[in-house]
């Protein structure tokens, strides 16, 4: 455009009317050659915090990392914050080995009333890893005692 109008930028004389030109090439650049119904900013900001996330959780929820990107993505809700916090509050978690006592867990997840009504239901079988990988992280593993000479 700038070079079919013969512009000069360089000539500070006609500063004001090349500023008017340059302001209108922009204008119209937005109004015809972009379409903003293509670009919906709220579903840019999910995808990049979607992508955040996929970095914050990747090494340490492998099993789940997927699970917990594409629940954000439809509820806009980080479910492994939510059921982290839900945790917090249960008593002997750490103690809880076997898959029976993940699925408890996921069961009562699902029936709290911070999540009742939300369709969590449909996602008991990844809860339950989640939970697992959870207890993985959060539980203290037991070190190795080495016995010491005279013991």
């Amino acid at each position: 455009m700038k070079k079919k109008d013969k512009l000069d930028e360089f000539n500070f004389k006609n500063h004001a009317e090349n500023m008017t030109t340059i302001i209108k090439y922009v204008m119209e650049y937005f109004n015809n050659y972009l379409n903003p119904e293509a670009y919906d900013y709220e579903k840019i900001k999910i995808e990049q915090t979607a992508i955040k996330i996929e970095q914050e959780i990747g090494s340490t929820f492998p099993k789940s990392k997927n699970f917990v990107v594409e629940y954000y993505k439809k509820c806009k809700a980080r479910i492994d914050r939510i059921l982290k916090s839900w945790l917090k509050d249960l008593k002997y978690f750490q103690l809880f080995y076997c898959t029976e006592d993940y699925v408890n867990v996921v069961n009562g997840f699902c029936d709290s009333a911070k999540m009742r009504g939300t369709g969590i239901e449909q996602y008991k079988d990844k809860l339950i890893i989640l939970v697992q990988e959870i207890k993985e992280n959060e539980t203290e593993k037991p070190s190795r005692l080495t016995r010491g000479r005279g013991c």
